[in-house]
């Protein structure tokens, strides 16, 4: 799939559309994430919307060991972490893990490989 970003709000937030466009299929958005990063807590706030799951929910934090790294619980109260590592001028890795013990193991969902593509 592909995920396109788009600064909103003047600047202050960042979208994310995520467009599920793979092996010929049509292109069809299934999901959007806000991003903003709040300056007097110097931490970031995401918030995952999945309309067709009826999925929402927020992650927040900020830089770890030169990662970004969000955490938060999802509608079921599974702990939730989304990274971000390996930062390029036109890539950049994505990781997203669940915890069902608290934050004491992690289980891969999935990782994403991000390349800029340029804008048609």
């Amino acid at each position: 799939g592909t995920a396109s970003y788009r600064w909103i709000l003047d600047g202050a937030a960042i979208q994310e559309i995520w467009t599920s466009d793979y092996h010929g299929h049509k292109a069809e958005p299934y999901g959007t994430t806000l991003e903003f990063y709040d300056a007097k807590r110097q931490s970031w706030t995401a918030v995952w919307i999945y309309p067709d799951q009826s999925m929402y929910y927020s992650v927040g934090g900020g830089e770890e060991g030169g990662r970004i790294v969000l955490t938060g619980n999802d509608q079921e109260g599974v702990l939730q972490r989304w990274s971000s590592q390996d930062f390029q001028s036109d890539s950049f890795i994505g990781r997203f893990e669940i915890s069902k013990d608290g934050g004491k193991t992690w289980r891969l969902v999935g990782v994403n490989h991000m390349q800029r593509r340029r804008a048609s």
